[in-house]
């Protein structure tokens, strides 16, 4: 892709995971990850190689371990919104679509599939303005809660 946009990253492979490694979680996510672990078994649907992931496993993980992950990489490049991502975590993890909730911030990698495979879920807007660059039309996106961020998420589940 950096060739195709002419942009030369100095014959350095690894130069996006390097840069992901600075990438700070959002304030509200650590503690609000750590007390909806402590309610629910928690699980990572991601679109990346396995080692980028593990950057951002360790940004995440405090108090708690994920119950789960499944990785694009994992999954030899299948990437959401392919729908065999979700039919990969519920038949290697064991889970039940009908106690399945799928939080997330992107309506057409996310939402949109989740929707498809009639799995509640709920729309983390962090930027309500409507400048969504992962947004999909309403119609094939609408989650069944949509929250301005994890911490808000906690409050409506009790915390």
């Amino acid at each position: 892709m950096s060739e195709r946009l002419g942009i030369d990253l100095g014959g350095d492979p690894d130069v996006l995971v390097r840069a992901f490694e600075n990438w700070p979680a959002f304030e509200d996510t650590v503690e609000s990850l750590k007390f909806l672990s402590e309610r629910y078994q928690l699980g990572i649907l991601s679109n990346v190689e396995d080692r980028m992931f593990d950057v951002t496993r360790q940004r995440l993980e405090h108090g708690f371990k994920f119950a789960f992950v499944v990785t694009a990489g994992s999954l030899g490049g299948i990437y959401k919104p392919d729908v065999r991502v979700f039919e990969a975590a519920e038949s290697q993890h064991g889970l039940d679509r009908n106690t399945w909730l799928h939080v997330a911030q992107s309506q057409y990698h996310d939402i949109a599939p989740a929707r498809e495979l009639a799995i509640t879920s709920v729309h983390v807007d962090r930027r309500p303005t409507g400048d969504n660059a992962s947004a999909t039309p309403a119609s094939d996106a609408a989650a069944d809660v949509t929250v301005k961020d994890l911490a808000e998420l906690v409050a409506l589940m009790g915390g």
